[in-house]
């Protein structure tokens, strides 16, 4: 699939792997930088696969874990923020929410 190409290519994940699972294909939206983006939801059955992972600098600014629980609840994401609001990694010139 398409997708595990852009991430072998992006950060190094296993193409033909028999522990990546897709769970759903999300709609489309609008990156910052203007270019659609098809998000894919998948699962890793063996965990030990992302200290193999290894961003591409040219596309791939770094490489995150976060909570599962705080994509499925937003309200979560107060505590479980993926950066600070205003840092240097802050991606939004204004606050969105």
């Amino acid at each position: 699939m398409r997708q595990y190409r852009e991430a072998n290519e992006e950060v190094g994940l296993p193409l033909n792997s028999p522990d990546i699972f897709t769970v759903a294909v999300l709609e489309p939206a609008i990156s910052l930088y203007k270019i659609v983006v098809t998000p894919v939801v998948s699962i890793l059955t063996r965990p030990s696969l992302l200290k193999e992972l290894k961003a591409e600098e040219s596309e791939v600014f770094c490489i995150f874990t976060h909570p599962l629980q705080a994509v499925l609840d937003p309200a979560l994401a107060i505590s479980e923020q993926l950066v600070d609001i205003g840092s240097e990694n802050w991606p939004y010139e204004v606050e969105l929410h």
